[in-house]
């Protein structure tokens, strides 16, 4: 009497894991989403503190390439390099690009 059909193992075991594999998992996935939408938008509202980014030798090179980068509204970029008058001129230059209408 303590013996158990294969059969009926076997519905036991498909049923376990059609549970699992169609059932838990997606609403595990779903819910995932969920907490990453959330904590996105949560992001997104969050008020910024102004951002202050030093960037050494930034007349030319990579320097100059990373203040480009960095150049946007509330980033304050403190730029050191040897030629002032390049660092002005290349930053003029890519915000007339940004704020140039298409």
């Amino acid at each position: 009497m303590g013996h158990i059909s294969a059969a009926f193992q076997t519905f036991v075991l498909s049923f376990v894991t059609f549970y699992i594999m169609f059932i838990t998992m997606p609403l595990t996935f779903v819910l995932f989403l969920r907490e990453l939408a959330l904590g996105m938008m949560r992001l997104k509202a969050k008020p910024r503190k102004p951002m202050s980014i030093l960037i050494t030798g930034a007349s030319s090179g990579i320097g100059g390439q990373l203040a480009l980068e960095y150049a946007a509204p509330g980033i304050v970029l403190i730029l050191l390099g040897k030629d002032d008058e390049n660092i002005s001129i290349s930053l003029s230059d890519h915000w007339r690009t940004l704020l140039s209408p298409p």
